[in-house]
């Protein structure tokens, strides 16, 4: 069985990934356009007792990570 199979029709929708609608191009590009700086400025807003350094860098390298490849993916379409 496939799991979208048991999925509510939105939500199978959803996961078809069709470059050409704005529904899910807006966000992304959204998220493609965060700048290495905004990420780190939003990250380093989290309180001190939250987050050691350690992790704000992973988690900064990470949210970069996940940008990059988002923009990988969009290119992989055109």
């Amino acid at each position: 069985m496939v799991i979208s199979s048991l999925m509510p029709v939105e939500y199978r929708l959803a996961l078809k990934r069709n470059p050409r609608t704005a529904a899910r191009n807006e966000p992304l590009d959204a998220v493609r356009s965060l700048s290495d700086d905004s990420m780190r400025s939003a990250v380093d807003e989290v309180p001190v007792g939250y987050m050691e350094e350690a992790e704000r860098e992973k988690t900064i390298a990470f949210l970069e990570g996940r940008r990059d490849r988002l923009h990988q993916s969009s290119v992989a379409y055109l």
